[in-house]
């Protein structure tokens, strides 16, 4: 998620809809704001894939987000991103 300014606010993941869906809310009724992931992990442009990969294993996550210099997003890179390299 970003904001009108296109500065970073938050990730909605599969883990954030899994753990929505354990609740037994209505999702329907739920704004982003309160079920999204506040303050993602990020990866700078110039982190070199195999770290990046080795800090999604740490923290067992798929997703990271590129921030640029200005805050504003840039890309996100997911895990089967790094497979399709070939580094794992």
């Amino acid at each position: 998620m970003v904001d009108a300014k296109g500065l970073m606010t938050g990730i909605f993941t599969d883990g954030d809809l899994r753990r929505l869906l354990e609740k037994s809310v209505n999702p329907y009724s739920e704004k982003m704001s309160s079920i999204m992931t506040q303050n993602p992990l990020t990866v700078s442009e110039g982190e070199l894939a195999v770290d990046a990969l080795a800090l999604m294993q740490e923290k067992k996550i798929t997703v990271l987000l590129v921030p640029g210099r200005n805050g504003r997003l840039r890309g996100i890179v997911h895990l089967h991103d790094i497979i399709k390299l070939g580094i794992v």
